[in-house]
């Protein structure tokens, strides 16, 4: 929770609508919105995992991002049927106030997209590779519920933890490894009858029977 409120205050992350928030005085109906708000961050704050944040222990602002950009909206609401401070309302402070939040919009979504980008890289680009040329292969993976949610629908392809017993057990076929992260020690694990090779996607290896 800590990290999600810091990152609301922290120039890398969304100081310009934290700022609107000085312009307005609480109204009755904003309270209700900010509420939500605060609720809904902190629902997303219990829940939120990554490989990264599980294996650190710790969350940096950048995971933050998803989160906090389906928020801003109801948090920009709650500021919007506040009451603006007699001292800012002029012409210049309600510009002042529409700019922010144009730049925070524009910033906010272009975090989403890197965000978005990074998620299509490690997540979906190496299972659309098994989809279409590997779809009735057994897939091993680190994150095997990923692929389970990615494979929807493809009944021919099988999925498995990757772990040290399932890399090492006799197989008379070849199997696709899904390290993701390249966060196991997959090479020490291969047995000597087996080959592994890279496959053009990130973290997917092919494990053959030597013949």
């Amino acid at each position: 929770m800590v990290i999600f409120v810091l990152s609301l205050f922290h120039y890398s992350g969304f100081i310009l609508v934290t700022f609107l928030i000085f312009l307005v005085k609480v109204s009755k109906k904003s309270f209700m919105i900010f509420g939500i708000w605060a609720s809904m961050i902190l629902i997303y704050s219990a829940h939120y995992r990554s490989p990264f944040t599980i294996v650190t222990k710790e969350i940096q602002i950048f995971d933050t991002y998803r989160y906090l950009v389906n928020s801003i909206p109801l948090f920009i609401a709650g500021i919007f049927h506040g009451e603006v401070r007699p001292i800012f309302n002029s012409w210049y402070t309600k510009g002042l106030i529409y700019s922010c939040g144009i730049v925070s919009l524009i910033y906010s979504l272009n975090s989403i997209n890197t965000y978005m980008e990074e998620e299509e890289y490690n997540y979906h680009s190496p299972s659309l590779l098994v989809l279409n040329d590997y779809n009735n292969h057994t897939v091993l993976d680190v994150y095997p519920l990923i692929s389970m949610l990615d494979f929807y629908g493809s009944n021919s392809i099988g999925v498995r933890l990757l772990d040290s017993v399932t890399l090492k057990s006799n197989k008379n076929r070849e199997v696709l490894v899904l390290n993701r992260f390249d966060s196991k020690p997959i090479a020490d694990w291969i047995n000597k009858r087996d080959t592994l090779v890279k496959l053009n996607a990130p973290y997917l290896y092919l494990l053959r029977p030597k013949k």
